[in-house]
């Protein structure tokens, strides 16, 4: 009998949730009444913003790029961890309860031959670390350290792939991991050539290192890569917001509404055009140059009906700090829209979907409309663009006119209206068991 302790133990870790979940259910319910979500699905409205994990990657970055992100990163930073988008004291969002970031290289190895090692030089670790946390008290100065020291001669850049690993547990380093499934991750891309991912780059050598860029540049559009879908399966167990600074044209406006991938890609300077042996520039500042980025582009499309927000700027910019302020302002944005999963809800005639909404704060009966519970303050709820006390529930297929939805939370849904932080949605999303 002992001997079947553990997997009786080992059950009853599987079931209890299962169980919990169950008896969420309304009070009265019967066989085959609608359970209530799980609070752990709609996490982020349960108990406010949880860890938010940020990774850079850099490749083929001149002095000045470098200087830029060494120069913005801390700025957007330190507001991501406050709050406090324009450092005036005054919290402009809910902050996350610790920000963990990670830098890398797009190096993951190449052919010697071109500059490269075979095992690359990745991720930039400090002491072994492999990431610095908002808690320690040299978290901004680390982080500039490493965007400094993320240099590497290789020209072939797996920027994706990168970005990919950087997200992977380290199996010899005690939890918590970098970022686990369902949290918020940011992705800063900053690179000057497109993502060579898992292109293998043989068979030719220079040496001179331009001429080994220019070789990598043009052997990468002709080789075969990992397929884009990989990546946007991959991000899409996050909530993930990308700033891609590339060979963007500079007139090219990725800031401020979504890029239609597609009809960029036509452009002529964004095509893949080999000139004396060189793949054509899309963008040039002084005598520095970045190469189309046709693959982020398609990746960034594709994420577009994924759990990814990508902005885009050009790395040919001499100021980067709109790029910066626009993924922090779109971070706040989307925190403050209590953006959701969409949890293919019902309305009623009126326009009402089946939740309810509980406050549990000392302070709710105080406020306008609440009905007292056992569980606690039932805020009354109204349909999208009513008026009146309550709160609400927009949808991507019936978003109200004027709405902002598509750009801060696509393809998800949001609650809207007043209610206080920390509140608890229960909505019927399946039958009892």
């Amino acid at each position: 009998m002992l001997a079947l302790l553990p997997r009786v133990r080992a059950l009853l870790q599987i079931l209890l949730p299962i169980l919990s979940v169950s008896l969420a259910c309304s009070p009265g319910a019967g066989a085959h009444e609608p359970c209530l979500h799980s609070e752990e699905e709609i996490r982020r409205t349960a108990i406010g913003p949880g860890a938010l994990s940020v990774v850079f990657v850099t490749h083929r970055l001149d002095d000045v790029a470098h200087a830029q992100l060494a120069r913005h990163a801390p700025t957007l930073l330190d507001a991501l961890r406050s709050g406090d988008l324009d450092a005036d004291g005054t919290r402009d969002f809910p902050p996350p309860s610790i920000v963990r970031v990670a830098v890398t290289t797009a190096d993951l190895g190449g052919p010697p031959e071109l500059g490269c090692t075979f095992e690359g030089v990745s991720l930039v670790t400090n002491g072994g670390a492999r990431f610095v946390t908002s808690t320690e008290p040299s978290f901004l100065d680390d982080v500039v350290s490493r965007l400094n020291a993320a240099r590497s001669s290789c020209p072939i850049g797996q920027v994706l792939e990168a970005a990919r690993r950087a997200l992977e547990p380290d199996p010899h380093a005690p939890l918590p991991t970098f970022v686990d499934p369902g949290q918020r991750l940011v992705l800063v891309l900053a690179t000057a050539a497109d993502d060579c991912s898992g292109a293998d780059l043989f068979g030719s050598s220079a040496a001179d290192p331009a001429d080994r860029e220019a070789l990598a540049d043009v052997e990468c559009v002709r080789a075969e890569r990992t397929p884009l879908s990989e990546y946007v399966e991959e991000l899409a167990a996050y909530d993930t917001f990308a700033l891609a600074l590339t060979g963007l044209p500079r007139d090219v406006d990725g800031l401020s509404r979504p890029l239609d991938g597609a009809a960029l890609l036509a452009r002529p300077e964004l095509g893949e055009r080999v000139v004396d042996g060189e793949l054509a520039p899309s963008c040039v500042r002084d005598d520095w140059t970045a190469t189309p980025p046709r693959r982020v582009l398609e990746w960034s499309d594709l994420s577009a009906t994924a759990r990814v927000f990508p902005l885009h700027a050009s790395m040919c910019d001499d100021d980067l700090s709109d790029a910066f302020d626009a993924l922090a302002d779109r971070i706040a944005r989307h925190e403050l829209a209590r953006c959701l999963p969409p949890l293919e809800l019902a309305r009623s005639a009126d326009g009402l979907v089946p939740c309810r909404l509980v406050e549990r704060d000392d302070a709710c009966v105080e406020r306008p409309g609440r009905e007292l519970t056992e569980d606690g303050c039932v805020v009354p709820q109204r349909a999208p663009g009513g008026e009146g006390v309550g709160w609400w529930y927009e949808s991507r297929e019936d978003a109200v006119e004027g709405s902002d939805l598509a750009w801060i939370c696509a393809p998800f849904a949001r609650l809207g209206g007043d209610f206080a932080e920390g509140a608890v949605l229960r909505c019927p999303v399946s039958t009892c068991e």
